[in-house]
């Protein structure tokens, strides 16, 4: 797990996401449809896919490296269990406008790109559910289309009319990628913003009051969760530190800047009272990512954060 200063950067979205990054713009849950192909199944092969490419060379906005923007890489898979730099690389390509269109991504070289890469995506998450089962027996053995996040985005109410992220994501949670509890996310981004983030991401109203309860009442489970010394090495200190500083639970976007209501502002336990979210979360490189044992360093996470999962889940009563 790396170490270093650790920032959560997300967003709000619609009821079937619990986390998102502020590093983008605001994104929403994902249409009914998919305007592009659905994903490789997986009878689908690498080599069919690469006999598609070459049936039909890329149009010309593929055929150059330009400075506006990158060219699509070849669709290719990497072994079970990991994550191929192509992935990085398309993903990458996602971050421009001229890529980040309809019209790119149906283009049939991209959209054979895309299939290969988003199929690889859930063939790791398959992989990260069959793993981590082992370690947390609350988590129901889902498949890994009821996690994975489509790519496209909902534009009904967003300003940013940006067809598609520019990560992929899953949510595995006790009710999968749904529903308001506590669970383990991660999102696949390059260029060094790839993060895997545990806990429960802005709690509704009456689970929120249910954990302040809790912290007023006996705050001494939740203090221990965070203060032991694996916890503390892998997300930072138990307490909070100068403003804005990410560490732990602390530093979120979301924090309240006066004490909630009902709340003694000297109250000792103030800056967990202040938290709407309850997130730990650890950032990764590219090199990390792309390394045969990325899904080893996760499945450490997921066993040393899973007290602070169930403790969350406890204290809402799901």
């Amino acid at each position: 797990m790396p170490s270093g200063k650790r920032k959560q950067q997300q967003e709000s979205s619609s009821d079937d996401s619990q986390f998102e990054d502020h590093s983008e713009h605001s994104e929403h849950s994902e249409p009914e449809s998919e305007p592009v192909s659905e994903p490789v199944s997986e009878s689908d092969s690498e080599s069919d896919l690469k006999q598609t490419t070459k049936r039909k060379k890329p149009n010309e906005a593929n055929t150059a490296h330009t400075a506006s923007h990158p060219q699509c890489p070849p669709p290719h898979k990497a072994p079970p269990g990991q994550i191929s730099r192509n992935t990085l690389d398309f993903l990458n390509c996602l971050r421009y406008e001229h890529c980040n269109q309809r019209d790119w991504l149906n283009d049939e070289f991209n959209n054979a790109t895309y299939k290969c890469q988003f199929s690889e995506f859930n063939d790791f998450t398959q992989q990260f559910v069959t793993r981590a089962i082992d370690l947390d027996d609350n988590l129901p053995p889902y498949p890994s289309k009821d996690l994975v996040y489509r790519l496209s985005r909902d534009l009904r109410f967003a300003h940013d009319k940006t067809p598609y992220r520019k990560q992929f994501m899953m949510t595995f949670s006790k009710t999968g990628r749904k529903g308001v509890c506590a669970g383990y996310h991660l999102m696949v981004q390059p260029n060094g913003r790839t993060l895997f983030a545990v806990g429960k991401w802005q709690a509704e109203k009456d689970e929120l009051a249910s954990i302040r309860h809790h912290i007023l009442t006996d705050p001494q489970p939740l203090l221990d969760v965070i203060g032991e010394d694996a916890f503390v090495k892998n997300f930072g200190s138990p307490n909070a530190r100068e403003k804005g500083k990410r560490e732990s639970l602390f530093g979120m976007d979301d924090e309240l800047k006066v004490a909630p209501k009902g709340c003694a502002k000297d109250h000792p336990h103030i800056d967990l009272l202040k938290l709407r979210s309850f997130i730990v979360e650890s950032r990764f490189s590219d090199n990390e990512v792309t390394s045969e044992g990325f899904l080893d360093t996760l499945m450490e996470s997921v066993k040393i954060s899973k007290p602070l999962v169930d403790l969350l889940n406890d204290w809402m009563g799901v």
